[in-house]
């Protein structure tokens, strides 16, 4: 028969509180920079070949190959 295990939360100090809302805030940081890394902005006034050089600016070399144009 196994036992369950149950855990029961011990109240944070303040400063242990503080630090945990700091880690949290630096892991949201490191996800949106990871993310706008890749994010492009592209208008819709400007031509096709102003477009694939934007993207092909911004994207990895491995992804280049996966990408085709949707107009």
């Amino acid at each position: 028969m196994r036992l369950k295990e149950y855990r029961i939360p011990i109240p944070l100090t303040l400063d242990e509180y503080r630090l945990g809302q700091q880690w949290t805030e630096i892991e949201l940081l490191k996800e949106a920079l990871e993310t706008c890394t890749t994010c492009i902005k592209i208008y819709d006034n400007i031509t096709e070949q102003e477009r694939l050089n934007i993207i092909n600016e911004k994207i990895p070399l491995e992804l280049k190959n996966n990408i085709t144009s949707s107009t």
